[in-house]
Order: structure tokens, then C-alpha cells, then sequence
């Protein structure tokens, strides 16, 4: 008489329920079975954790993972343009007002749109930088 795997599944389940046996540890390969499931370590028990307020908007969402902090792909999106618009305001390479200048080329005045801005005009700037590679060729 043969007896299949289903059938000692059914048996040791039906005397895990009557209180004879205790539940069978389960196997490695069943072990890495439940591990590689996607999110599975990251899983939240405690449903009371899982309604919070997005930080971008405010709005109430439920939870699907512990490390979801925002409502939705668009309110990570502007959580993230504003961080990275933050760390190029504080390091000096965005937002600053530039003042006046004077144009290196021709001497008028013009406010800088960038840090290294040093010509009025597209033409001032050709002038200006023949003259800077004349200047350096006549120093060879």
C-alpha cells in the first residue's frame, strides 16, 4: 500500500488539529519559500500603523510597506525635485541673486544669470574670448 505525499499532509494536519502531534517544523526549502516573497520581511502586522498622512500633502492613505512615506508616485516626485532644489540652494549653486557686472568685453552693465556670467551679449563673449586665446598664444 502506497501513500502519497497529499495524503501525509492530510494525516499529520488532521492530527495537528486533534492535539496528538505538534505542527511539523517546516522544511529549508520551505523556509526559503516564505523569504523570497517580495515585500515579506518588510510587511506590516500592526494595522493600527498602517493609516498615516502623506508628508507632501497631508492626505490620510494606508500603508503597504514600512518605508512608504507619501500618497503616491506624484507626491514622491515633488518631495524629491524640492530635496534636491534644497541641497543646490544651500551649497550656493542655485537660487542666489547675481548683481550687477560689468561686461569683461565692452564695459556695460548686465545682471549675471549664472555664477561664471562674464559677457552682456553673444558677440561681446566671441570678442572677448578671441582676445583671452590671443593673449595666450602671444605669452607662448
Amino acid at each position: 500500500m502506497s501513500v502519497n505525499a497529499v495524503e501525509i499532509r492530510a494525516i499529520v494536519e488532521k492530527m495537528v488539529r486533534q492535539g496528538r502531534i505538534l505542527k511539523p517544523a517546516p522544511t529549508p526549502t520551505e523556509r526559503r519559500a516564505k523569504l523570497s516573497i517580495p515585500g515579506e520581511k518588510r510587511r506590516l502586522t500592526n494595522t493600527a500603523l498602517n493609516v498615516i498622512a502623506c508628508d507632501q500633502c497631508g492626505k490620510r492613505f494606508k500603508k503597504k510597506c514600512s518605508v512608504h512615506l507619501r500618497c503616491s508616485r506624484e507626491c514622491s516626485r515633488k518631495a524629491n525635485l524640492e530635496s534636491v532644489r534644497v541641497w543646490h540652494v544651500e551649497r550656493g549653486l542655485r537660487g542666489v541673486e547675481h548683481g550687477p557686472h560689468n561686461c569683461d568685453q565692452c564695459g556695460v552693465r548686465f545682471k549675471k544669470k549664472t555664477r561664471g556670467h562674464r559677457f552682456c551679449t553673444a558677440e561681446c563673449r566671441v570678442l572677448g574670448i578671441g582676445k583671452l586665446r590671443s593673449n595666450i598664444n602671444a605669452m607662448r
